[in-house]
């Protein structure tokens, strides 16, 4: 009965002596692994360096509010009385010079705030410019897409006027950036076909009689039929029957049309379509320099041509201007036509006029200011000065372009010279852009260059050396300083006469103080000396009583209850230590705010470090708040023996119990089995929910045996888990029983985690071992569980009673793992009956472990149903029959023996932990 029962009687308690492994706390000295770690906190610990030579706050406060205070007394009376009006002189003077530097600095600000005024005004006005100009440069380019996408073609002339139609009036409503209100934002738009076939539409008023441009008579519309008619002819009937693709509606020749003629038609607003004919004359679009550029471009490019006299049918309108093109070629490379667009010069002085006005809306008139444009040989383009500085008039000039020099602004020469004085190279070479105040004319000149059209590949990136492109400006902006410093000049003159009442006043209160200083420095001298002296000694005694106090709690010392007075002891907490009591900020027997605060915050600092103590190993905590330096990062190898233990069918307590209830039995169960732990001078590394990890050797070196001390706590903790069931059962909570699972190896121990979160633990092999086998407890139905390798460590089979109970491939590892229940400890049981018994029930299954290894299945049958009889509940030893039976014996003598006997059928009836994996993630099916 006695034999029958073994397996039913709580674990022994086991109290061994380690030889030395179990030291004191204060006897206690790092391993290799925690010297590694901790080695330069341990070094500089407090308590070897001398205390350097320090004044008392009491005296320092006095003395040196006295000297001080004397001094500047002393200082106060020269000043007022023996030296009142020089120095206030120099005050004066000092003044003044502060001003003239702020006053330099000022201005040198204002210059730079200027100069990026002026550019960005410039940026503006090119961005103006350059806009009006990319409108006849984009139609051409949509114009020639149109024509590469087949809907603009040779023979569909009639599409190609609507298609025409459609840029002219368009295009220009997405350009939502160009507002500048009677300046039309394209000109006009053509093309002309090598059969010498011509269309264009003109932003003009088609009838000349009307005084107004508006409605529906605002555009114009030329047709040139093209040259090889069948016949020769030059009848208007054959004229009109020979132009293929025309319709009635775009491409509708008028009865009077003449071949080799263009012809002038008033165009509906609306539609564009021919109304009636105003004019014609003779045009031929093959020799306009227009055509020639783009032909004689290779390859095909969009190019502009000279400032040229854009013919028209009129002969009241004769504008300058430019003409941007490009050819475009058939799919055999033959020229199919000439697509293009103009901009008048007329309209871009307009537009610098309107610039120069706008800038001036937030400032002065800005009268003597200008804009203007030139080439980089000096010919004028543009001008806000008026067209006489750009075109020559009369009849000897015949509209000649001007060159700067010739105009009749001085103005303008005036900024031109002065831009060749700056770049004597050339206009050819000027950066892109630049500002020059001018202080001897008062004048800021500042310009930007703005190029477009083709450029040879040889100069792409020489700037400044002079561009190729075919247009090539140069804005210039001439304006007086005036035109933005005017107020600042009139406001500085307002700043120094106050300046100067200013000061005057100063002088005449300087004069009327000088007795009230004196009387003042004297009696602040007498009352602060005697007050600071009875406030320092106060507060440096009370600071006194807190730095002794800081001392012992740098020591990690709360035998204090009362902190020298500072604070009343409170009740302990529960499971605290008796010398740790808590300290309660009742009352703070200073009545300094600052003291007060002091004091209240050194209890904070207390309460924190001793429950800080409570979150890991206290002898941890104290060497780090002993070492005065922050934790660090690093890990180093230990030999460790790692523990990991929890609760059996945690989950459905979970479930049954209410949270309180719950809470306070696993409070009950952590605090004895951690303290069990501590007391084998074992670190608690961390509670998992109900799992408790722990390890002994690190950072603390404990000897040879600490893997005994690891033992010992286990078997202690199963004895007092066995009382606390039967106290547990009087207040009716259900049965906890602990499952528990180490492992003795190699790891890597230290502060693991980030800077800014870590904490001291293992990491490695062995301490997901030490988890599974705690996790194979269910499995085997054992309460504890070592692998054979910790069997053999220093002091353990000598102490001990171990069973094998399973060769397992545990997941994770490619080598089998001999599993052994933890069963007995040996000092307990000797000079009893359960020597025996322990001895019997361990060395009888060891000897069916063999017969079962080496495939005597009938032996080991034979055996086992002799242990069944002694011991009927045995888990392993049900485990083992049911691979020892026929069936499997034939398959085992077949296959080989199994590391593992594990099989689905064999597992523990119901479900496995909540938290807990699968018996397939701690054990492989048919390990090696």
């Amino acid at each position: 009965v006695l034999a029958i029962e073994v397996r039913s009687l709580p674990h022994s308690q086991c109290h061994l002596s380690s030889g030395g492994a179990s030291r004191s706390a204060g006897a206690r000295t790092l391993g290799e692994a925690g010297r590694s770690v901790f080695g330069a906190y341990e070094s500089q610990a407090p308590g070897g360096k001398a205390r350097p030579c320090t004044l008392r706050l009491c005296w320092m406060l006095v003395g040196v509010f006295l000297v001080v205070t004397s001094l500047v007394c002393f200082a106060l009376t020269l000043l007022w009385i023996e030296t009142a009006a020089d120095e206030t002189k120099a005050v004066s003077d000092t003044h003044t010079d502060i001003r003239l530097h702020y006053e330099n600095v000022s201005e040198r600000a204002i210059d730079a705030l200027l100069n990026e005024l002026v550019l960005q005004d410039m940026y503006v006005e090119r961005l103006a410019v350059a806009e009006y100009i990319n409108m006849p440069y984009l139609a051409v380019e949509m114009l020639g897409g149109a024509m590469d996408q087949k809907v603009v073609t040779v023979e569909g002339m009639d599409g190609n006027v609507k298609q025409l139609w459609w840029l002219q009036t368009k295009l220009p409503a997405l350009e939502k950036r160009f507002a500048w209100g009677g300046i039309p934002k394209l000109e006009s738009v053509f093309y002309a076909d090598k059969h010498g076939f011509f269309a264009s539409y003109s932003n003009e008023c088609a009838n000349p009689g009307r005084s107004s441009c508006s409605g529906d008579m605002s555009y114009a519309l030329y047709l040139r039929p093209p040259d090889d008619l069948p016949g020769g002819t030059t009848s208007p009937a054959n004229a009109s029957a020979a132009v293929a693709g025309c319709s009635q509606a775009m491409c509708q020749l008028s009865a009077n049309m003449t071949l080799e003629h263009v012809h002038y038609y008033m165009a509906d607003g609306l539609t564009g379509e021919p109304r009636f004919l105003v004019s014609h004359q003779e045009y031929d679009p093959r020799e306009r320099p227009w055509w020639k550029r783009a032909v004689g471009t290779i390859p095909p490019q969009i190019v502009w041509t000279d400032l040229q006299n854009l013919k028209t049918v009129r002969p009241d309108v004769a504008p300058h201007g430019f003409s941007v093109s490009r050819a475009y070629y058939d799919d055999e490379g033959e020229l199919a036509m000439v697509a293009g667009a103009t901009l008048r010069i007329s309209h871009i002085s307009d537009i610098l006029i309107r610039r120069v006005t706008l800038a001036a809306q937030n400032r002065p008139p800005d009268s003597e200011s200008c804009i203007f444009i030139l080439d980089d040989t000096g010919r004028m383009i543009a001008s806000s000065t008026g067209m006489p500085d750009v075109l020559c008039e009369g009849t000897a000039c015949s509209g000649r372009q001007q060159m700067w020099n010739s105009t009749g602004s001085g103005l303008i020469k005036q900024a031109v010279a002065s831009l060749l004085q700056r770049f004597p190279s050339g206009l050819a070479h000027l950066n892109n852009y630049a500002v020059h105040v001018d202080k001897v004319s008062h004048y800021i000149y500042s310009h930007f260059r703005l190029e477009s059209g083709r450029e040879s590949s040889e100069n792409v990136g020489s700037e400044p050396n002079p561009s190729t492109r075919d247009l090539r400006w140069i804005i210039v902006r001439a304006q007086p300083i005036t035109a933005y410093e005017k107020q600042i000049l009139e406001e500085k003159a307002t700043s120094q006469q106050k300046s100067r009442v200013a000061m005057a006043n100063l002088e005449e209160k300087i004069d009327s103080k000088e007795l009230v200083t004196l009387v003042l420095c004297g009696c602040f001298l007498v009352a602060g000396a005697l007050g600071l002296s009875c406030i320092s000694w106060l507060v440096s005694r009370r600071l006194k009583t807190i730095a002794n106090q800081m001392d012992k709690v740098a020591r990690f010392d709360f035998s204090d209850s009362n902190c020298g007075g500072l604070f009343e002891a409170g009740a302990k907490t529960p499971g605290s230590d008796s010398s740790t009591p808590e300290l309660s900020p009742h009352r703070h027997s200073s009545k300094i705010h600052e003291i007060a605060h002091i004091s209240k915050a050194f209890h904070n600092m207390t309460s924190g470090l001793q429950s800080f103590s409570r979150y890991m190993d206290p002898h941890i905590v104290k060497l780090l708040v002993q070492s005065g330096q922050q934790a660090r990062l690093g890990v180093a190898k230990a030999q460790v023996t790692v523990f990991f233990s929890d609760i059996a069918d945690f989950t459905k307590m979970a479930e049954v119990l209410e949270p309180p209830v719950l809470a306070e039995l696993l409070g009950e169960y952590l605090e004895e089995m951690s303290g069990i732990i501590m007391e084998h001078s074992g670190i608690v590394g961390e509670f998992i929910g109900d799992e408790i990890m722990a390890w002994w050797n690190a950072p603390w070196d404990l000897g040879t045996k600490h893997t005994v001390l690891a033992l010992s706590a286990a078997m202690q903790q199963q004895h007092r888990l066995g009382r606390l069931r039967k106290h547990w059962a009087d207040r009716g909570l259900p049965e906890v029983r602990a499952r528990m699972g180490l492992v003795c190896g190699s790891v890597l121990a230290g502060n693991i985690g980030s800077q800014s979160r870590m904490k001291y633990g293992l990491v490695g092999d062995n301490v997901n071992l030490a988890s599974r086998l705690e996790q194979l407890c269910k499995r085997y139905s054992v309460g504890i569980l070592v692998d054979s390798k910790t069997c053999d460590e220093e002091g353990v089979r000598e102490n001990f009673f171990f069973r094998t109970v399973d060769l397992v491939t545990v997941k994770g590892r490619t080598e089998p793992t001999e599993l052994c229940e933890l069963v007995a400890c040996k000092e307990h049981v000797t000079g009893t009956p359960l020597l025996d018994m322990y001895s019997s029930f361990c060395n009888k299954f060891a000897e069916i472990h063999e017969l079962y290894r080496a495939q005597d299945f009938s032996g080991a049958l034979a055996k086992l149903e002799a242990y069944r009889q002694i011991w009927p509940e045995d888990r392993p030893a049900t485990m083992m029959q049911g691979g020892a039976e026929p069936t499997s014996s034939a398959r085992l003598a077949a296959t080989g023996p199994r590391s593992s006997t594990c099989t689905r059928s064999d597992r523990a009836e119901g479900q496995p932990h909540a938290k807990r994996h699968d018996d397939d993630d701690v054990v492989k099916e048919g390990g090696g």
